[in-house]
């Protein structure tokens, strides 16, 4: 088998002075939280699971405690960030829908962000990397993929990750070995077609996110721990000599 890789030697996203205004741009503090969906706007990729994280994560004492240590003179919020493309118009209405309904600031950056950096007229367009540069935290609630690009992408990152523990991901990520926040495997429907996960792997999800978001060490750990079984396991060097040996 061939997996999915990233160029993990030559691909470090850092904050620089072309996207260092990301978040004032879009209103967000310092000091809130931003979680990052990097995913298409379709049902498969179960981002109605993200809204209730975030709305668990906004209700959590450790996180609430946290977000307000600094003494800010402004309340700190929290903001799900939808940075794909909406490909599914009823879906993202009941998405919004679900999000006002928990109380989640939901932001659809999609025209802010392309494949590449440009700037024109004032008007900055951000490649989607600089969007994982000012993330705290990745969710990647798909229901269904063939492999997992975001999850390599947030891996690049060094960003903790929160994962749907789709098919696909059970036999041929998850053995690698890497840490994230896991919402379980099993899922059902709500009246409304949206999905649900059984609610205490909910919060187990989200108290294990709580514990990673206060402790900086404990995410640069995981972080660095995430990045080198990548370097190792999904690289371009790793598919270099996994083709050599194919073709010969």
């Amino acid at each position: 088998m061939v997996p999915n890789v990233f160029d993990f030697d030559n691909n470090r996203w850092e904050i620089d002075d072309f996207n260092r205004d990301f978040r004032e741009r879009l209103g967000i503090g310092q000091n809130d939280l931003l979680i990052l969906q990097a995913t298409r706007i379709v049902p498969r990729k179960g981002i109605e699971l993200a809204i209730d994280f975030t709305a668990g994560l906004s209700r959590h004492a450790k996180v609430r405690k946290w977000m307000n240590s600094n003494k800010s003179p402004r309340k700190n919020k929290i903001y799900l960030v939808l940075a794909g493309l909406n490909e599914m118009d009823d879906y993202y209405e009941k998405l919004k829908t679900h999000a006002r309904k928990k109380k989640v600031e939901l932001l659809y950056i999609n025209h802010m962000t392309g494949h590449s950096r440009s700037a024109a007229d004032g008007a900055k367009t951000y490649s989607l990397w600089d969007v994982y540069v000012h993330a705290d935290l990745i969710t990647y609630p798909s229901l269904l993929e063939g492999w997992g690009n975001q999850f390599i992408e947030g891996v690049n990152a060094r960003k903790p990750l929160v994962v749907f523990e789709y098919p696909v991901f059970k036999v041929d990520i998850k053995p690698l070995g890497f840490r994230y926040i896991s919402m379980g495997s099993r899922y059902h429907y709500r009246p409304d077609g949206l999905v649900e996960i059984p609610p205490e792997v909910l919060d187990d999800a989200v108290d294990h996110a709580a514990t990673i978001l206060v402790d900086k060490k404990m995410q640069r750990q995981w972080g660095d721990d995430n990045y080198e079984i990548a370097r190792e396991k999904l690289s371009y060097s790793m598919l270099t000599a996994l083709l050599k040996n194919i073709f010969s």
